[in-house]
């Protein structure tokens, strides 16, 4: 197994002649920082990858800061995230859940595992067959290092647009009245149950 870190998360809008803007890529590279892994992610997973890499919070707990949450109150630890097979396109992952003297192995998808895995700061890893399969070798006109997280910076500038057109109007925002909550109430009643009020 090779060990990996998430380098970059890239929306495949942003790179020319990508073939879908439904897609993130996460990109993996090996600690010897010679090959990169690009996985493709639902969006949806990719901004949660980049969110915390980006260590940008939300008013409520996501998704995976749930996950994280739930582990640590079971008091079970997540040992370690595996991309261990490459099957037809898809890539297939373990998670590594210890419990005590318990160990279990749970399959995953890789974006969900990798989000976990950050969050609870677990070390990920990859099947060298898998790396050998689809890793890209880093051109050696990188450098000693490549240069990542050019997607990340996109994609914080995009969060940064869109909290800018969203900002709050000058004047208070009013929250309904209990009039307009009950108002609103018995249209959904009716909404629900087809009838109407």
């Amino acid at each position: 197994m090779v060990r990996v870190t998430i380098a970059d998360v890239v929306r495949a809008g942003d790179v020319a002649g990508a073939w879908s803007e439904d897609f993130h890529v996460v990109v993996l590279l090996d600690e010897a920082g010679r090959r990169i892994l690009p996985i493709w992610i639902g969006p949806f997973e990719g901004a949660e990858i980049a969110r915390h890499l980006l260590e940008r919070s939300t008013f409520r707990p996501m998704t995976f800061n749930f996950m994280a949450s739930l582990l640590g109150a079971a008091g079970v630890g997540l040992e370690e995230v595996r991309i261990e097979a490459l099957r037809e396109d898809v890539f297939y992952a373990t998670a590594r859940l210890r419990n005590g003297d318990i160990v279990q192995e749970v399959d995953a998808r890789p974006s969900d595992a990798m989000a976990l895995a950050l969050r609870v700061g677990s070390p990920i890893y990859v099947a060298e067959e898998v790396m050998e399969k689809a890793g890209i070798d880093v051109p050696a006109s990188a450098g000693a290092k490549p240069r990542l997280g050019r997607g990340l910076e996109s994609i914080a500038r995009t969060w940064a647009e869109e909290e800018q057109r969203h900002a709050a109007p000058p004047h208070a925002c009013r929250t309904p009245d209990q009039e307009g909550i009950e108002k609103a109430r018995q249209a959904l009643i009716g909404f629900v149950f087809g009838e109407d009020q």
